[in-house]
């Protein structure tokens, strides 16, 4: 049962990085003139 446990846990946090990834793509593309750096301080801030 412990095994079964990690590996969801593991599953779910692959899984929410790559849908974090993919979404922070997605709204970096539509904001395509900001630099990497207001961008990130766009995310911090809202945050």
């Amino acid at each position: 049962m412990h095994s079964n446990v990690h590996e969801l846990i593991e599953r779910y946090l692959s899984v929410s990085f790559l849908v974090n990834k993919k979404a922070a793509a997605l709204v970096k593309c539509e904001l395509d003139e900001m630099t990497n750096d207001q961008y990130y301080l766009l995310r911090y801030m809202s945050k």
